[in-house]
């Protein structure tokens, strides 16, 4: 994935678009860095009624991330309604856990819905909730498909981190990927 030319230019474009925008800290990162870390998925959510399997992209309900900025982009999606999947984002004050089902519509600050290629959602993770809808089909005999990307960034962890586990400045011995981005 590292050598992809279109995650290159969306992780560059991430990183402007959070240039300076100021962020509330979280517990034991270190604001001191210049340097950010960054963890990139695929995530494949799928609905097959003939299996009783249901595709919630996020099962928790409301949540949060846990990083400092948020990237979701469209990738792919087969049979899926046109109201699949939408994404809310909540006022901090929405309980965690809640389905989104259950939301109070009150604390819904705002509703997006990815259905191009490379359609894209940046914010601030510390700053709203968010949930998303369950991928319905289109036709109920055929499997119903969406695919998304999703970036998280935060700063470097600090001693007492719950990423500490996994956290590493180190690059990856066969696919390295570093995007220096000087500002003055």
């Amino acid at each position: 994935m590292q050598r992809n030319t279109v995650i290159q230019a969306l992780m560059v474009f991430k990183a402007l678009v959070f240039q300076n925008v100021p962020i509330t800290p979280r517990d034991r990162l270190d604001y001191s860095s210049h340097a950010w870390i960054c963890m990139m998925f695929n995530a494949r959510t799928f609905t097959d009624h003939s299996k009783g399997i249901v595709g919630e992209p996020a099962l928790e309900g409301v949540h949060s991330d846990g990083s400092d900025h948020t990237m979701t982009v469209f990738l792919d999606s087969t049979n899926m309604t046109p109201g699949s999947a939408v994404t809310f984002l909540h006022d901090n004050k929405e309980a965690t856990g809640v389905p989104v089902s259950q939301v109070d519509p009150a604390l819904i600050k705002a509703r997006v819905q990815h259905r191009d290629f490379l359609d894209t959602l940046v914010f601030i993770d510390h700053d709203h909730k968010h949930s998303v809808t369950s991928v319905e089909p289109r036709c109920a005999s055929s499997i119903a498909r969406r695919d998304m990307l999703v970036v998280f960034t935060r700063r470097p962890k600090m001693a007492g981190h719950v990423s500490g586990y996994g956290d590493s400045m180190a690059r990856h011995p066969q696919s390295p990927m570093q995007i220096p981005l000087w500002q003055p």
